[in-house]
């Protein structure tokens, strides 16, 4: 625990210094791309542009990571979250991922920060993609949990369950204490920058 909290603070302090000179990077590429608009070089330009916005976004996950960020918590119906996500999970995804959301007929909500709700189920969808190269099957489910005495570090009481579940080859289970580590990854270099659960 103290490894982890020495990291979280470690980790929001890279983020805010390197969101600094990000800000720098990306406002002087904007002043360039709007006083150059004919530039031979305006393609690179909003490559590097996109770079920057790719860049923000680690900035933010490391932010939440570190428990930094400020969340914004409101009761959201989160079976109707996970229905308004899946069409956009099925563009992410490809063609070869059966995308399948099933929710409950009554109405399911939770207080929860909408914005990282998205942000994890994505997370979770994108590394079921990575582990089904042939394709295969993404089930999203949502029910409502009673909980009768503290476990999961929850106390007891009313919550809502949110289960994803892929037909992958998983993951081996000597690597599996590893997978809430902020930049572990069972993907080759060069394709990602951790499985993003530290969320």
């Amino acid at each position: 625990a103290q490894k982890m909290e020495a990291v979280g603070q470690l980790t929001g302090g890279i983020a805010h210094d390197f969101n600094n000179l990000l800000t720098a990077v990306a406002g002087s590429l904007e002043l360039l791309r709007l006083r150059q608009p004919d530039l031979e070089d305006a393609r690179l330009v909003q490559d590097a542009l996109a770079a920057s916005r790719r860049a923000g976004d680690l900035v933010q996950r490391l932010l939440a990571f570190s428990r930094r960020q400020a969340l914004r918590p409101e009761v959201v119906d989160v079976g109707e979250k996970l229905v308004d996500m899946a069409e956009l999970l099925r563009r992410t995804l490809g063609g070869g991922v059966d995308v399948d959301v099933q929710v409950p007929d009554e109405s399911v909500r939770a207080l929860v920060d909408p914005a990282q709700l998205e942000s994890a189920v994505l997370n979770l969808a994108i590394n079921a993609r990575d582990a089904m190269p042939e394709g295969g099957d993404l089930r999203l489910a949502v029910a409502p949990r009673h909980i009768e005495r503290a476990e999961l570090e929850l106390a007891p009481g009313d919550y809502v369950s949110v289960s994803v579940e892929d037909t992958g080859m998983g993951i081996a289970e000597e690597l599996l204490p590893h997978v809430f580590e902020p930049f572990f990854s069972t993907k080759p270099d060069g394709a990602g920058s951790g499985l993003g659960l530290s969320m």
